[in-house]
């Protein structure tokens, strides 16, 4: 059995074989195993764009649960990022803490200050993780 299959029947363990997260997760995992290491940045807005959804709120749940399971010690396909958007429209990549201390505490990730706008400009994306499939077989 191919890693991808093995990922493909957790996920259905997870979330049932007819769920649309299953259906997501497919094409996502089917998109990095065509593009390999060119693929570094996979965020909400891209998944929705992949797998041509609307744009709804129920989607967006959806995709991020995907994500999410992809991203979860059970499978460990994917890798979380996090990053920040300044005002020049300038992406600076951020560590936990940073994206922690701007969605909790409104502190600016890069100048340390206080900020109320920071909710749509610190976002948090996924990329392949070098481990796969360790995690995956250990699991």
């Amino acid at each position: 059995m191919s890693y991808s299959a093995m990922v493909i029947e957790k996920l259905e363990a997870i979330f049932g074989r007819e769920k649309p997260e299953v259906r997501i997760a497919s094409t996502i995992v089917a998109y990095v195993t065509e593009h390999g290491d060119s693929v570094h940045h996979i965020n909400l807005a891209f998944v929705k764009n992949l797998c041509k959804l609307p744009n709804t709120a129920h989607v967006d749940v959806s995709v991020l649960k995907a994500l999410q399971a992809l991203a979860g010690d059970a499978i460990g396909y994917l890798s979380v990022g996090f990053e920040y958007v300044d005002n020049n429209e300038e992406i600076h990549n951020i560590s936990r803490a940073e994206f922690s201390g701007a969605i909790y505490d409104s502190i600016d990730p890069i100048s340390g200050e206080r900020a109320d706008d920071l909710a749509e400009r610190v976002l948090i994306f996924y990329f392949p993780d070098k481990t796969f499939p360790m995690r995956l077989l250990h699991t």
